[in-house]
Parts: structure tokens; C-alpha cells; sequence
């Protein structure tokens, strides 16, 4: 019997589309606007890497991105429950901007862990060790007998930033130097004003030096 023939509610596009199979092809969902996308090397990575392994099993790549407007995830979750790909990997998700994806009938993968435990349990994810690299980064600054070490932990409505943070905290805080003040969220940056400037800088998306810089 078609669908056409069946009692009952009429099927959705989305049924429509899954009955007919697979579709081949897998969204990878970027939180960010336009702009950010392609100015930000981290996601050119990963949209390269994603390309690269879906190809290899005859799957296809489909970009979306995530405006920063009122309605901002209402045309993505749109097309992720239209029945037009068979999964998706979301990247870049900010806390001031979540996704409601629990409804989808689609396999979700985030790339980073979700934001302040986010559907805890209920999607997988993948990431790096934020805290301990950014921990590892301060304490060798701290060991060449630095005194004054900075970082710049990333967007704190965002995982890696919060675990960048508060890595660089513990290993300041280890030394017995505390928390200084002196850090960088991306969006602003602050440090007491009687605080001189300080030796070198911890960045977040780069790797230590291999000889920390010195004043």
C-alpha cells in the first residue's frame, strides 16, 4: 500500500524522504555565521577531514551554518528533520546559541562536548583534552621561571574555552602565584590595573613554543 492509499495522518515530506532509503549524504552543522566559517582555520580542518572520510565511503558532504538571528536554528533544524541527510556532526555550538536536535530521527555527533552538559548522555561527541593542554601550555612558562603567564582561553559560552580557563587556573594556582587576572575570552580581556604586563602568552589555538619568549 502507498502512502497515498494509507489511512490515518498524511505522511510528512521527512517520512516521504526516509522511506525511499538513505540519501547519501551527511550535514556538518557549523554554529558560527559566514564570515567566522571561513576566517577561522579550525573549521576549514575539520570540514576537510569530514569531506575526506566521507568520500572514501561514497558519502557526500553538506555544509550549513548557523545565522546569529532571532530564529537562528529554525531553518537548520528544518533541514536536518527534512529527511535530507542521514546524519549530522555539529561544530561551534555556543551556549547563548544552542540547538534543539533531541527530536530529530537522525544520528548526531557534536565535535566538542556539549555546552554546560547539554542533552548529557543523549548524543555523542568528540573532543581534546582542553584543560589538561592548556594546564601543560601555563606550567611550562611557569617552570622557565615565568612569574606572570596569560592566556587566552577562548569564548567562555563555549566548552574549550571554559576547559582552557580553567586548566591554565590549576596550573597558576599550583605554583602558588594564583589566578592574576590576566586572561582573554576572545571577546574581552581583563587584568588588574596594577598588574604589569605580563612575560609571555598562553594561546589557545596555538602549541607552546618551544622555547617560551622572554622579556
Amino acid at each position: 500500500m502507498s502512502f497515498a492509499e494509507s489511512p490515518g495522518p498524511r505522511p510528512t515530506l521527512a517520512d516521504v524522504a526516509r522511506a525511499a532509503g538513505p540519501t547519501g549524504s551527511v550535514a556538518l552543522v557549523v554554529c558560527e555565521e559566514v564570515p567566522r566559517l571561513f576566517a577561522d582555520p579550525c573549521f576549514a580542518r575539520v570540514a576537510a577531514g569530514a569531506g575526506k572520510a566521507l568520500t572514501g565511503v561514497g558519502l557526500q558532504l553538506v555544509l550549513l551554518t548557523v545565522p546569529a538571528t532571532a530564529d537562528y536554528q529554525g531553518p537548520v533544524v528544518r533541514f536536518l528533520d527534512g529527511g535530507h541527510v542521514d546524519g549530522a556532526l555539529v561544530i561551534g555550538m555556543h551556549g547563548r546559541r544552542p540547538l534543539d536536535l533531541g527530536r530529530l530521527g537522525i544520528p548526531v555527533v557534536f565535535g566538542g562536548r556539549p555546552v554546560r552538559g547539554r542533552e548529557p548522555g543523549r548524543f555523542s561527541y568528540v573532543d581534546v583534552d582542553n584543560r589538561g593542554g592548556s594546564r601543560r601550555a601555563a606550567q611550562r612558562f611557569l617552570d622557565a621561571g615565568r612569574h606572570t603567564v596569560a592566556t587566552i582561553a577562548g569564548p567562555q559560552d563555549m566548552t574549550a574555552g571554559v576547559d582552557r580557563l580553567l586548566g591554565y587556573r590549576q596550573a597558576v594556582s599550583g605554583a602558588g602565584h594564583g589566578d592574576r587576572g590576566w586572561w582573554c575570552s576572545g571577546t574581552s580581556a581583563r587584568r588588574p590595573a596594577s598588574t604589569p604586563p605580563p612575560a609571555c602568552w598562553t594561546a589557545g589555538r596555538t602549541s607552546t613554543p618551544s622555547s617560551p619568549p622572554r622579556t
